[in-house]
């Protein structure tokens, strides 16, 4: 941009600011959700995962963990919320804010305390405990386990070690639980 009449040499717009026309005598600011770098044409929009807060941002930043930006030119992150949280940086979409280990994601849809006897992972989904391997959800510690019918309820067995734990009917070929032994 030329800041004067008769100039001989444009000046460059600073980061966060741009001039899209030749000639032009001022630089326009780049809104909030996008940025500029030095001498820019035009402003880019946040890519989903960053955001940027204030206008006239030469860069975006990342969204922190237990957040996510689900669209371009972001001004904020959103809150997983409910005790969530992401398993890394710069999370694009709700569906990557899970429940941390040590719990899991229950009917309800919040996150729950793990069952005494049952181990879970971070993302433990009360919906992932069908047929298939359809990702991470609560599962009997060595020594216990669990039937198909009821997965949450967890039955420290006979023979320790025989029950090497595991998803639900895992042990009950293997071994029995103790009477009236359900935790």
């Amino acid at each position: 941009f030329g800041n004067a009449t008769g100039m001989s040499a444009c000046t460059r717009c600073p980061a966060g600011r741009y001039s899209s026309e030749s000639g032009s005598t001022s630089c326009q600011v780049c809104s909030a959700g996008s940025y500029s770098e030095l001498a820019a044409s035009s402003c880019f929009y946040c890519r989903p995962g960053f955001y940027s807060k204030e206008e006239e941002a030469s860069y975006c930043t990342v969204c922190p963990l237990g957040t996510f930006a689900n669209s371009s030119g972001a001004s904020s992150c959103t809150s997983c919320g409910d005790g969530l949280i992401t398993v890394e940086f710069a999370a694009s979409s709700d569906t990557e804010c899970v429940c941390p280990r040590g719990t899991y994601r229950n009917e309800e849809r919040r996150c729950a305390d793990c069952p005494e006897g049952l181990s879970c992972e971070v993302a433990s989904d009360i919906e992932n405990m069908g047929e298939s391997d359809s990702g991470p959800r609560p599962v009997a510690l060595a020594g216990y386990m669990t039937r198909a019918e009821d997965p949450l309820r967890a039955w420290k067995c006979v023979e320790t070690g025989r029950c090497l734990g595991g998803f639900p009917g895992t042990c009950e070929a293997c071994c029995s639980p103790l009477p009236n032994t359900w935790i």
